[in-house]
Formats: structure tokens, sequence, C-alpha cells
């Protein structure tokens, strides 16, 4: 789809959004945006970003734009994330409200201020109790392997990814319930303003809250100092305690799925760019770079 079609899909989508009746846009600026298009609408009753639902794929299955309203709904009422105004699940529509500042940075988060901020704002999200979509990393995984096993280039990736899955499943606590979690926690993700909030709230759901600690600690690779600034700032917020074992068990959790994600996207034919670098890390630390040597 070219430029001119998404801004004409943008302009016919916010035609149909009812809280902008009578409103005057006065632009529309293509975002750079993962799995969807999304924009800058500035009208004026204020700014807006416009996302709209890009093709469903293996990697990318079509999001719950229901329950991802439910949750900014909730997180933003709670000044965690930006305000949702618009969701129209049937066209896969959805308007949020435009938070100035800027998101953080992999330099940002080997920082200790920044770090304990982050902490600070994730035992909030975590004292959720949320049996709704509950999120299953190692599942995701399998299903990206299944993909994958037919593959000329990338099967010899599927049995050691696995091997290593198996042996890393006791990982997650069985007694706990589960707690609202982001899922997602890019530096990109994480937006700094008037105060922290996070974005994307695409992959958000029931889980173990150690899990969202394991992804800031491997997606952006945390030297020993970063990661136990975190680990202690997010006890002392949250009053959670986590076995250093246990930790670790996440954090290969969270490779093998960065890990499977990323062949499942190549063997889809598309190009990383960005990523890549997430799945080099990942790989190095599942002891896997020689196998999947040339692949990235």
């Amino acid at each position: 789809m070219t430029t001119t079609d998404r801004l004409a899909r943008a302009h016919a989508a916010l035609r149909n959004i009812p809280e902008l009746e009578g409103a005057r846009v006065t632009g529309i600026v293509a975002l750079r945006g993962g799995n969807h298009s999304s924009f800058l609408v500035e009208s004026n009753r204020g700014d807006y970003v416009l996302r709209l639902r890009g093709p469903a794929k293996v990697f990318a299955p079509a999001q719950d734009l229901e329950h991802e309203f439910a949750v900014l709904s909730l997180m933003s009422a709670e000044d965690l994330a930006p305000q949702p105004v618009h969701a129209d699940p049937a066209n896969g529509v959805m308007l949020v409200r435009f938070l100035e500042g800027r998101t953080l940075s992999c330099e940002d988060l080997q920082r200790p201020r920044w770090l304990d901020q982050v902490a600070g704002v994730l035992a909030r999200v975590h004292r959720h109790r949320w049996d709704a979509r509950i999120v299953e990393p190692a599942a995701a995984v399998r299903a990206y392997l299944a993909v994958l096993e037919n593959s000329m280039t990338m099967h010899q990736a599927v049995m050691p990814i696995r091997r290593i899955l198996v042996g890393l499943s006791g990982a997650f606590e069985q007694d706990s319930p589960p707690v609202l979690c982001h899922n997602d926690l890019l530096s990109g993700n994480i937006h700094a303003g008037a105060k922290l909030r996070l974005l994307d709230w695409e992959y958000a759901g029931g889980g173990d809250p150690w899990y969202d600690i394991a992804t800031l600690i491997c997606y952006h690779d945390l030297d020993p100092g970063a990661r136990t600034a975190l680990v202690a700032a997010y006890a002392r917020y949250s009053g959670r305690q986590i076995e250093a074992a246990r930790l670790a068990g996440l954090c290969g959790i969270v490779d093998c799925q960065t890990l499977a994600w990323a062949l499942t996207r190549i063997e889809s034919g598309v190009q990383l760019d960005r990523d890549a670098g997430l799945a080099r890390s990942a790989a190095v630390r599942l002891d896997l770079e020689q196998r999947l040597s040339g692949i990235f």
C-alpha cells in the first residue's frame, strides 16, 4: 500500500469517528509503526494518534481492540497510558490522545534514574489482577516454531529452541493469580512527558509480573549493574521478590520468544532492520549464534 493510499484510508477512518464530528483536522502525518499504520492527527481540538489495523500474520495476529480499549481506559485513568478516544473493532480503528514528550532510548534504560521510574510504573500496573486474555509466552514460542518446522532455512533452529524452552518451563509461577502485564516493553513504548507512561498496549494481558521485568532486561541487554538496580527498585515498589534462578529462566523464555518471532518474520519475507539486533542478542544469550550464523 502506497503512502497516498494509507493517507486516504486515514482520512476515511477519521470521517467515521463520532468524537471528531465537527472538528477541523489541520494535518495528518504518517508515523513509523510496527504491524499497523499509525498517524499523528492534528486538529483544532487537540492532537491524536490514529492506528489502523494491518493484515493479520502468524507473528502479528489480529488484535483484540475491545480488550485494548478497556486496558487503556483503566491505565489512562491512573495516568499510566494515553487516553483512548475511540475504538472500532470491526474496522480495526483506534484513536488515542497524543502525548507530548519523547520515548526513552536504550541508553536511558541503562541509567538507575530511569530504571527506578519504570519500576515504579510497572509496580502500579501490576497491582491489577487480570483474568482476561491470559498471555502465555511459551505457547507463542511453540506456535512460531510450528511455522518454522517446514522451512528449508530455519528448521535447524527449531529443535534447539524447543529444548531450551522445555528446560525453562518451570520458571513461571503456577500458584500466583495473573496480573495485568504490558508484554511489549521496548524503550520506544516508554514515554517520558509530564509523567512516565506506557504506550502500545495491544499485547497486554494477564500474566506473571516478573516477565515484564525480564523483557526489559533482555530487550535492552541491561548490564549487571542496571539489571540489579531494576530488580531492586521493582522489589521495593511492588513488595515482590524473585529468586535469581527464576528470573534467569524468565529471561531465557523472553529470548526464545524474541528469536522464534524474528525467524518467523524472516521466513514470512519481512526485513528485520532495527529488530535484527534484538534477535542477535537473544541468539548469543541462548548460545545459538553459530547455529544461526548468516541468518541475521
